[in-house]
């Protein structure tokens, strides 16, 4: 695929809002780190695997290294953090989780629903 089809790609469509370009895009991102099969939580050993609604789904820094993406003096996120990540053609950094499991990894090393039935 060429440099201009690949520019295309991401680019926004005619008649299309922002909010659905973005959309767009986190889906096709979140979509690539569930290697292409249906979306949804990646967490080991919790129950929230599964959960599929796209709005409660974030990118998980595999290695906890969330804080070393950093660009002009802020740490990216949300769109931002997408962006990058098409940007630098999908590294193997992140993988998928919902909103729940990520927060909890980052303040406990761990989903604090690990092993509890829910």
């Amino acid at each position: 695929m060429g440099r201009r089809a690949k520019k295309d790609e991401w680019s926004r469509r005619d008649g299309e809002s922002v909010p659905e370009y973005r959309y767009r895009l986190r889906l096709r991102v979140i979509r690539h780190y569930c290697g292409g099969k249906r979306i949804r939580c990646g967490c080991e050993g919790c129950r929230c695997i599964g959960e599929k609604y796209l709005p409660f789904l974030q990118l998980d820094h595999t290695k906890g290294k969330g804080a070393s993406h950093i660009m002009n003096g802020r740490r990216l996120r949300g769109f931002d953090l997408i962006a990058w990540v098409i940007k630098n053609e999908f590294p193997k950094l992140f993988g998928v989780r919902c909103s729940n499991c990520n927060t909890s990894k980052g303040n406990r090393g761990r989903c604090a629903l690990y092993g509890i039935r829910h």
